[in-house]
């Protein structure tokens, strides 16, 4: 790869699961350096694009590069050394809860850094912590932390081996404001101090506007909108407007009852009047 090759290059992606096709032909490129937020209903697609981009699934056909590895293709070596450069942040965190936090976090380090000596792992895990703002917890175990805490440890996880690329699967779900402030924080931070290339996959849309460098609608399988904070405000297209503003009506919602549109309506903006 060289500096001005996109650090994701995803093509004519397809997936199917369970009789439905997922992923439609989807394509999307992500900068190197830059935090992409990818937002979209309730079950279109967005986790299923992230494992993707991990190697943890295999498309129906199509092409995803990552970091030069194609995903696609790729045997289990060769997934194996793109994951030793990739980071992931888990939706709950995915804390081991018979671990405390010093030993969830290290896990990485003993898994892939076979050199490295009991002080220096102390020391690593120590210096990650204190990137997320917790000092001083490693002695706790999960079940002893905040919600806020697990995911802050499950992102300290996530960078102590110093990745290239950072996901995240709904980082600030079930957080409460301030929990989702924090979180939103750390992750524009991360860009700054680790230089690391960001994917968000949120349903909060206030939260996809203060992270994003660009953000990206998934619908009916693809990357239906992809722009800047400024160009999805400033778009007068009716879906991506349906979604932005929380509507019930609109291209999005054909056919679908009201019960299931408000369960399905984006956190971060009230319903429009």
């Amino acid at each position: 790869m060289t500096p001005t090759d996109p650090v994701i290059d995803i093509a004519e992606l397809c997936k199917t699961l369970g009789g439905r096709r997922v992923l439609n032909r989807l394509s999307l490129q992500v900068r190197r350096g830059e935090t992409l937020a990818i937002i979209g209903r309730s079950g279109t697609g967005k986790s299923v694009l992230l494992k993707h981009i991990v190697g943890l699934m295999k498309p129906d056909s199509g092409r995803c590069s990552v970091l030069g590895v194609d995903t696609a293709t790729a045997g289990d070596a060769g997934i194996g050394a793109l994951r030793r450069r990739v980071g992931y942040l888990f939706q709950s965190g995915a804390l081991l809860a018979a671990m405390d936090v010093l030993e969830n976090v290290a896990l990485p380090l003993r898994e892939c850094e076979s050199g490295l000596s009991e002080a220096r792992i102390r020391e690593t895990v120590r210096e990650t912590l204190a990137l997320v703002n917790l000092e001083g917890v490693e002695s706790r175990m999960p079940s002893e932390l905040s919600g806020g805490m697990r995911k802050r440890v499950g992102l300290a996880r996530a960078i102590v081996r110093r990745p290239e690329l950072v996901l995240y699967d709904e980082p600030t779900s079930g957080l409460d404001p301030i929990g989702t402030s924090s979180i939103d924080d750390l992750i524009r931070s991360m860009k700054s101090v680790l230089n690391v290339t960001q994917v968000v996959v949120t349903h909060d849309m206030a939260s996809a506007r203060r992270i994003g460098d660009r953000i990206g609608l998934i619908w009916e399988g693809r990357i239906y909108f992809v722009g800047t904070p400024a160009e999805l405000e400033a778009t007068d297209d009716p879906t991506v407007r349906q979604f932005v503003g929380g509507l019930t009506t609109g291209p999005m919602t054909e056919g679908i009852g009201e019960t299931q549109l408000l369960r399905n309506r984006p956190r971060g903006d009230a319903p429009a009047e």
